[in-house]
């Protein structure tokens, strides 16, 4: 009986730490962008590692609707577009493990960094 009990123990104390486990991309995501743009953004990212957010951004006195469209791929490797009225106009390239992320982006002659932290 006791083995049996310390058996069951043991296997619901694997369990849980698997589930609290924190091993994978989806959920939700801060970003945030510095450089000749500084703002932060959240977005979530689904079960396929893709995700797709609109925004509302403000550049050198002008409002900019943008969706930022990407994908996170099983290493890791963060790769968006930033479109403005259907048109791929900038691009965020960087890594990310389960915790955060950091990276690069370009758009429109304008550049800078980010970096991403997941919410819990």
């Amino acid at each position: 009986m006791k083995k049996t009990l310390s058996l069951f123990f043991g296997v619901i104390i694997i369990t849980a730490c698997g589930i609290l486990q924190n091993d994978s991309f989806s959920g939700y995501w801060a970003i945030s962008f510095d450089g000749d743009f500084k703002d932060t953004f959240h977005f979530k990212v689904d079960e396929n590692k893709q995700f797709s957010f609109a925004e509302t951004i403000s550049m050198q006195g002008n409002d900019y609707d943008v969706t930022i469209e990407g994908s996170i791929d099983e290493e890791g490797i963060l790769s968006a577009n930033i479109n403005l009225d259907s048109q791929t106009v900038g691009r965020l390239n960087g890594k990310v493990n389960y915790e955060n992320g950091i990276g690069n982006w370009m758009e429109a002659g304008l550049s800078g960094t980010w970096s991403a932290i997941k919410k819990q």
